[in-house]
């Protein structure tokens, strides 16, 4: 009778344990909000969507996929979402709120995310049937990259059958060749220059003695001073002259040669 008594309270116990394990999980899981009510979107593709993927509303889980119905001519899919109310957090969906189904990188789960529509719209009702935007696919994005390839190429061959060809080549060939001689003859004429130059620093040959003989260049100041003072026609050998003058001299003759420039004012 003891022994019966005792497996009665064990037994309570343990009722009594699953419970409060059962009461747990429907507080802190998402077990008692979920499907608190439906929408459909409509999407063109599925994108591998399966029951049960995420529906995310600005990062936070907000529902289930429940059902996926292919139209029988297969133009459309439609997705019922079960969506979950939330006591702390409100959110609401507009009719203009922008449904699209994305991947978590290349190999990650494909879940919905859900864009606010705007202030205005009107809220989305239980059961109504809303637009999602068409997914970009890993196929078709890699379609695309294959069909770019292709045109790079055809560009590509144009390019070499155009302008590479072997007359063209040819040419360029030959033009690098000119442009090494003339890179050649340049730095020959460059060395024959400075050679030429160091000569007549030293005074060697016939200009190097013209630049070095201070006589010459005594003569040839003197013609360009004489030349600038009285001109071709009125040519005088003034220049030894002036040199030897004073600097009262030549201040009076700046002021006598200013006063004459002055015109005289009209009376």
């Amino acid at each position: 009778m003891q022994s019966n008594h005792l497996e009665w309270k064990v037994g309570l116990f343990v009722l009594v344990g699953l419970a409060i394990a059962a009461g747990m999980i429907l507080f802190f899981g998402k077990f008692g909000e979920r499907g608190d009510y439906e929408l459909t979107v409509r999407f063109q593709n599925a994108s591998g969507l399966i029951n049960g993927s995420k529906v995310l509303y600005a990062g936070v889980e907000v529902g289930k996929v429940k059902e996926i119905n292919l139209d029988p001519q297969g133009h459309y899919v439609d997705v019922v979402l079960g969506m979950f109310r939330f006591k702390k957090w409100k959110y609401v969906i507009k009719e203009d709120a922008g449904f699209a189904i994305k991947q978590s990188g290349l190999l990650g789960d494909v879940y919905i995310t859900i864009e606010p529509g705007s202030a205005t719209a009107a809220d989305a009702k239980p059961g109504q049937l809303l637009h999602g935007k068409e997914p970009a696919s890993l196929g078709r994005m890699a379609e695309s990259a294959e069909e770019l390839l292709a045109k790079l190429n055809r560009s590509v061959d144009k390019l070499s059958s155009g302008f590479l060809d072997d007359a063209t080549l040819g040419d360029l060939r030959l033009s690098a060749k000119n442009l090494k001689e003339l890179t050649g003859n340049m730095n020959t004429t460059s060395v024959r220059l400075n050679q030429i130059l160091d000569e007549i620093n030293k005074g060697r040959g016939t200009v190097g003695k013209l630049f070095q003989n201070e006589e010459i260049y005594e003569n040839f100041r003197a013609l360009s001073y004489n030349l600038r003072k009285g001109g071709i026609l009125g040519y005088k050998d003034r220049y030894d002259q002036d040199m030897n003058k004073t600097p009262a001299q030549l201040e009076a003759e700046k002021k006598e040669e200013q006063r004459k420039t002055v015109t005289p004012k009209s009376r």
